[in-house]
């Protein structure tokens, strides 16, 4: 096992709210542009029960961070420092490394456990949540919709607003290889969703349904939402 990959380690409660981001769109957009390579995938498990799982995972090209060694050999300065060493993650959150063999990519992942919607709604409203990726949750009944607007947090936003630069900043993040992900897990039957173009609903053969976007290029300033009933 690569030396990089240890065991997951929990954090302690959240002492006091800062600055850090969990970095949505897009997580360092700096390594990102120098590195050409990265993954990220963005997970709301929502369960039966009422507790909320949301899991990151930020990764970068492993031969990228190979080529990034000195020449000695000694291991480069950690990209995911930052998100390893956060005090501000909500009580109980899980940091642990990430691989995935086949896309030969590297990272963090980060696992946030919520006991109730309200806890996670508290969170959001902490001054530590990304503002990338607010979102609310309604309820009506038995039917619950999640809804959520992404957005580039970056100086070129305003411009990447328009057509011409959604597709220009579309071209630029598929020539990086940028593999993103967006799941949400329901315990019920879904109702609606949207955008359909670019994800994809299943039924779980254990019960409820997941709905998962993914590009590989420029997802910012999309709203997506689930509505689903128990």
């Amino acid at each position: 096992m690569s030396p990089l990959i240890a065991p997951p380690r929990a954090l302690p409660p959240a002492s006091r709210a800062s600055r850090f981001r969990l970095l949505i769109l897009p997580l360092l957009l700096a390594s990102l542009l120098l590195s050409g390579c990265i993954t990220m995938h963005v997970d709301y498990d929502f369960a039966a029960d009422g507790s909320v799982l949301r899991t990151v995972v930020a990764a970068f090209d492993t031969d990228l961070l190979e080529l990034a060694q000195s020449g000695d050999g000694s291991t480069p300065e950690d990209p995911f420092a930052e998100l390893r060493n956060a005090t501000d993650l909500p009580p109980g959150t899980i940091v642990q490394d990430y691989e995935d063999p086949a896309g030969r990519r590297r990272g963090v992942e980060l696992i946030m456990p919520f006991g109730t919607v309200d806890e996670l709604r508290e969170y959001s409203h902490s001054g530590t949540y990304p503002e990338s990726d607010q979102f609310s949750i309604e309820r009506n009944g038995n039917t619950t919709t999640f809804r959520t607007i992404l957005k580039a947090e970056t100086s070129s936003s305003d411009e990447a607003a328009t057509p011409e630069g959604r597709r220009q900043a579309d071209a630029i993040m598929r020539a990086l290889r940028f593999d993103f992900s967006y799941r949400v897990r329901v315990p019920g039957q879904v109702t609606d969703w949207g955008p359909q173009a670019g994800g994809t609903l299943t039924t779980l053969p254990t019960g409820g349904a997941e709905v998962i976007w993914a590009t590989e290029g420029f997802i910012g300033a999309t709203e997506l939402w689930v509505t689903w009933q128990e």
